[in-house]
């Protein structure tokens, strides 16, 4: 008898199948987990700038230093300057809501009255998102997996 190296078509077909098969069913948990990471990144973004803007308030002992979350870019963009703070978020992948304005003063606190609550949820996908809670006092809290404020 003659034995052959190598694998017969049929073989090779049901590899080919049962791949498929996988790559189908992996695909949806793959696109999520792509949609969180991204919320997260701008979510992370967001607070360091947060952070950043508070340091610099303190820093250059302003009684009122503004900061404006605007609208996504493409890209989005962080400034944080000398007279003042600017961020938006990456608009190819998340929106934030709500836009506002306030000020640090020079011990690091908001001259809001209560708690912010930002919402950054995915493009493509809004029930992917992220809550951040800004408190008078300057600080942040990070809700992971929920778009709606406690």
């Amino acid at each position: 008898m003659k034995y052959s190296k190598g694998f017969t078509l049929i073989e090779l077909m049901v590899v080919v199948t049962l791949i498929a098969i996988i790559a189908t069913l992996a695909t949806p948990s793959m696109i999520r987990f792509i949609q969180r990471s991204q919320v997260a990144e701008q979510s992370r973004s967001f607070v360091s700038f947060l952070q950043e803007s508070r340091g610099q308030a303190v820093l250059l002992r302003h009684s009122k230093y503004p900061v404006n979350i605007i609208a996504g870019t493409s890209g989005g963009s962080t400034n944080i300057g000398d007279n003042g703070a600017e961020w938006s978020p990456n608009s190819d992948r998340v929106s934030i809501s709500p836009t506002n304005s306030f000020n640090y003063n020079l011990l690091g606190q908001t001259d809001m009255t209560g708690e912010a609550c930002y919402i950054i949820t995915h493009q493509n996908n809004a029930a992917v998102g992220q809550v951040i809670i800004l408190d008078r006092n300057g600080s942040t809290k990070v809700h992971n997996n929920t778009i709606t404020c406690p």
